[in-house]
């Protein structure tokens, strides 16, 4: 595991729910991709991200992450 997924970890799982997602957006555009979410959860299959990204865009806005979060659907990592 890289240097910067490990930064990435302790970020998304030890800091609050905006600066989470904030910390595990890559590009910095308020939206989260699937390439990003398993940056940090590389468990998490396209179907599985398709069933958290709630409106079907393909991103995972602040509202589904937070949801995704706090429905246990994106773990703290081991």
């Amino acid at each position: 595991m890289t240097r910067k997924t490990l930064t990435l970890i302790l970020f998304a799982t030890l800091a609050g729910p905006g600066a989470a997602q904030d910390s595990v957006d890559i590009n910095g555009d308020g939206v989260l991709t699937l390439f990003e979410i398993q940056a940090v959860w590389p468990e998490v299959s396209t179907d599985g991200f398709m069933f958290l990204d709630r409106d079907g865009d393909g991103l995972l806005d602040p509202e589904e992450f937070e949801a995704a979060r706090q429905g246990g659907h994106l773990a703290a990592p081991n």
